[in-house]
């Protein structure tokens, strides 16, 4: 939820706290239960998502001039803004992280073989 609110206007300061707070008491209740770990995350997530949806639809939206200066200001990516103005698209942005990612992990990856190397 925190990042769905670069990509889609309606998200709200409300709904991301309510994903945190919910969040944080779904993963205490789940914890408590004997469930693997993949099912106690996917668990956690559906629920507080579903809960800051709910909120940011139900609650209030940012009124359009606060959200067109935040636009104007930002330059924030994804075609939920695109009433506000023209829209960075993601592909470029995604293509970027992609790069980055493999960089990190090839760095991490080769200094990793290098200390192995150096330390046995």
């Amino acid at each position: 939820m925190l990042i769905l609110r670069w990509l889609w206007w309606r998200v709200t300061a409300w709904g991301e706290l309510a994903a945190l707070v919910t969040s944080t008491v779904v993963a205490l209740v789940v914890m408590a239960a004997d469930l693997p770990y993949a099912w106690r995350l996917t668990v956690t997530a559906l629920v507080s998502t579903v809960v800051a949806l709910v909120v940011s639809f139900v609650g209030p939206a940012e009124s359009d001039d606060v959200l067109r200066a935040f636009h104007q200001k930002v330059r924030p990516p994804g075609p939920g803004w695109r009433r506000f103005g023209t829209s960075v698209p993601l592909w470029p942005l995604f293509m970027s992280w992609l790069a980055w990612a493999v960089v990190a992990v090839t760095f991490l990856s080769v200094s990793g073989w290098l200390m192995r190397l150096v330390l046995t």
